[in-house]
């Protein structure tokens, strides 16, 4: 699993990609719209794998199903803070100072985990 988004327009290239070979697998016009495609033929995008390899990452870490030292490497807000919030039992995310940091794993995974339905963080079952 990439660590890192990385190199946005790397990733843009092999999405524009897809976008052609679901266009020439259905057989659609050059300039046809691909998302309904995407959907109908049960094709993740590039995009859609890094946010589930990501959430799969987070959710071993929750559980822990990781090694220790990973899963000190992020810290739920009650630990960071003693009041009481809606988002107690969430990640925190740490601020950061530049947009390379913005894409790591460290920055994106919390992100992604908070974001997601509770009846997703509440499975505790990874298969």
């Amino acid at each position: 699993m990439c660590n890192s988004l990385g190199n946005h327009s790397k990733l843009n290239s092999l999405f524009i990609i897809q976008k052609r070979a679901v266009r020439n697998s259905c057989k659609l016009k050059y300039l046809t719209h691909t998302a309904p495609y995407f959907n109908n033929l049960h094709v993740l995008t590039i995009f859609d794998i890094y946010t589930l390899q990501v959430s799969q990452f987070m959710f071993k870490i929750t559980f822990n199903l990781l090694p220790s030292s990973l899963v000190t490497y992020f810290q739920i807000n009650s630990a960071v803070h003693s009041y009481n919030s809606r988002h107690l039992w969430d990640y925190n995310i740490s601020s950061i100072r530049t947009a390379k940091r913005l894409k790591t794993l460290r920055h994106s995974g919390p992100r992604i985990w908070n974001s997601s339905p509770s009846e997703i963080k509440a499975i505790n079952n990874f298969h």
